[in-house]
């Protein structure tokens, strides 16, 4: 009964070495992976604060509320980015109701990780 008992903890410990190999085998692709999952997280809360940004440049060119510099002022206030944005607005000019205009809001976000 002894050799039956010693012969299972031997083959034990050697199983315990083969799950460390394997382990160390795959941790770098979990952990690639890990971080490619918050890679794209980051890019996609930068891409929705610039959706932010041009729906709230449009409001406010919608209700006329000042010139490029306010708007661009108020659509910057709106997003949390920590890039350089650009703010471009364009309008018919003629002042009437119901002219039409556009906003373009553009970002280029960077990767948090550097090579």
């Amino acid at each position: 009964m002894g050799s039956l008992l010693q012969q299972f903890k031997k083959s034990k410990s050697r199983d315990r070495g083969a799950s460390l190999v394997e382990f160390a085998f795959i941790a770098p692709m979990l952990i690639l992976l890990l971080l490619g999952i918050i890679e794209f997280g980051y890019f996609l809360a930068e891409f929705n604060d610039v959706r932010h940004g041009a729906r709230e440049a449009a409001r406010v060119a919608a209700v006329n509320a000042g010139d490029n510099a306010f708007l661009r002022a108020e659509v910057c206030d709106a997003m949390d980015l920590t890039t350089t944005v650009s703010v471009k607005f364009t309008d018919s000019a003629s002042g009437n109701i119901g002219d039409t205009g556009e906003v373009l809001v553009q970002a280029s976000p960077s990767s948090r990780v550097s090579p």
